[in-house]
């Protein structure tokens, strides 16, 4: 027997990504996974090219791959399993490349961006899009995640249409840059009533952080 949810609107998913112009988070709820039995990371000097295919093969074959990121003809990998399926995947990888052991402070400066590329970075732009597609950006200043899913781009030029031939977004950053104009990928007018419509009914006095995502809202 199948029962509907008639409860409304998901407001959990639409908070999620409205950067409080939609209303205030009082209470938030997280869903904790445990840790892997076993967890190494992997760095292999290779080129982008090599980086993206070998990526794809590797996912295709079940690697139990956690994170992965190019940067610098560098790919690091992180393996995260158990230690049989971890091991297995390391002789897997060291059969195509020579691989070097890497510390997990590596992910940690991803995370918070503080490597040298995010410091370094005068232009940054957050590039989203479909994995191994081509995406090119014109410049090979980048830092890839996302097994090529998530590109992050020194770039002096809007790269809003690239994303979206690509199929993706790009959002440029810093995000609390004064001038909003273009730092989010720009909404076909049928998607952006969508985003009036909901503005609208959530906040209708428009006092939570108007103009945050884009003009008028």
């Amino acid at each position: 027997q199948v029962m509907k949810n008639v409860a409304g609107y998901d407001a959990a998913r639409l908070m999620a990504g409205a950067q409080g112009t939609l209303g205030v988070l009082l209470t938030v709820s997280l869903k904790v996974l445990p840790l892997s039995e076993s967890e190494i990371s992997l760095a292999i000097e290779c080129e982008l090219a090599d980086a993206i295919k070998q990526l794809g093969q590797w996912r295709k074959q079940g690697l139990p791959l956690s994170a992965s990121c190019y940067s610098n003809h560098t790919l690091t990998l992180r393996l995260s399993s158990t230690a049989s399926a971890v091991a297995s995947a390391r002789q897997v990888i060291q059969r195509s490349f020579s691989a070097e052991e890497s510390g997990n402070d590596f992910w940690l400066a991803i995370k918070n961006q503080q490597a040298d590329f995010f410091r370094q970075a005068k232009n940054l732009w957050r590039c989203s899009h479909q994995g191994g597609t081509g995406f090119y950006t014109g410049t090979d200043n980048q830092l890839i995640e996302w097994h090529g899913a998530l590109r992050w781009v020194d770039s002096s030029k809007p790269l809003h249409d690239m994303a979206a031939k690509h199929g993706g977004h790009a959002t440029r950053y810093p995000l609390n840059q004064a001038d909003a104009e273009d730092i989010f990928q720009p909404l076909p007018a049928a998607l952006l009533q969508i985003h009036r419509n909901l503005k609208q009914a959530f906040d209708p006095a428009a006092i939570l952080n108007p103009g945050r995502l884009y003009k008028g809202l």
